[in-house]
């Protein structure tokens, strides 16, 4: 059959499909339709591509959301123990997080800030019961605001050291310590962009037991009033310190004013009575050996003369 052929042929498709054929008759409108069909093979693909595209990425965004909803209360416990811990120099402790974002609240369980070295083996803080209740509306990336927390009988542990130091105040000591201490402007830029806001903050039921060493391990207990703070601004580790320094000084308060206070008095006085002795040796033997030094002197002397 003939094939005959009108129009000019200029698209690449058409000229191989006409270089190939024998017996089809073309035409310049079928070769414009060949065209056509061309661009719109290539208009569905990199739309299919896009398509993919946006589902892969979709799909990632599903599975870090996924990842991190199903791994927040991990990731506030890994976080607490981790500043907490640089804040006091001592292990910081939580046994579990309960995050519920719909009812906007939060719990923790078990928290514990570990005795500094020098003391006994035994919590310093315990804190067996904490409630959050967050505002979801002012919380943002880079702002958590909390309304309130609530630490109800938080137990205490003040214990006075046979070196007669306490442990409360090496605490307060490793605050001050952690806050200039190298490398801290580093680790504070790593949180800077995380602020927190705490409207309030309120410690009730708060007992302490204390342990006097030096008095033949004499013991005792007492209770602590109620403790409000309120509009805490800053990074997690700012408010961390705020809030241990402040408890730490409103316990060491309430000890002094308790019955307890005649005791630690006696011990202040022993303690200085003992340095105050230690300081006299020293200058006894120091008083000794200058005078040994000068009779040497002197019978050194008196052998030269004769």
């Amino acid at each position: 059959m003939l094939c005959v052929i009108t129009g000019q042929i200029s698209d690449p498709v058409a000229q191989l499909i006409l270089m190939k054929s024998d017996n089809f008759l073309f035409h310049a409108d079928m070769v414009r339709g060949l065209s056509a069909a061309k661009n719109l093979i290539v208009c569905v693909t990199m739309k299919r591509t896009i398509l993919i595209i946006v589902i892969l990425l979709l799909a990632a965004v599903g599975v870090g959301t996924y990842y991190l909803l199903t791994n927040l209360d991990y990731l506030v416990k890994s976080a607490i123990e981790k500043y907490g811990s640089q804040t006091v120099q001592t292990a910081v402790r939580v046994d579990s997080v309960n995050i519920n974002l719909a009812d906007a609240q939060a719990a923790l369980s078990g928290m514990t800030v570990a005795n500094p070295s020098g003391f006994a083996k035994r919590p310093a803080l315990s804190l067996s019961g904490i409630g959050v209740a967050i505002d979801i509306k002012n919380t943002r990336r880079d702002l958590i605001t909390i309304n309130r927390i609530n630490i109800d009988n938080p137990q205490i542990y003040f214990e006075i050291n046979q070196d007669r130091k306490n442990n409360l105040s090496r605490l307060k000591k490793n605050l001050a310590v952690s806050a200039t201490a190298p490398g801290r402007a580093k680790d504070d830029s790593e949180e800077s962009s995380l602020r927190l806001h705490i409207r309030e903050l309120h410690f009730s039921g708060a007992q302490v037991q204390a342990l006097l060493i030096p008095l033949n391990n004499k013991q005792g207990e007492l209770k602590i009033p109620a403790l409000r703070m309120s509009n805490l601004k800053g990074t997690p580790r700012q408010i961390s310190r705020q809030i241990l320094d402040t408890l730490l000084d409103h316990v060491q308060t309430e000890v002094k004013k308790s019955r307890l206070a005649a005791e630690i008095d006696r011990l202040k006085q022993d303690a200085r009575q003992k340095v105050e002795q230690e300081k006299t040796e020293i200058q006894e033997k120091a008083q000794d050996k200058l005078d040994a030094e000068k009779r040497k002197a002197e019978e050194k002397l008196r052998r030269l003369l004769n």
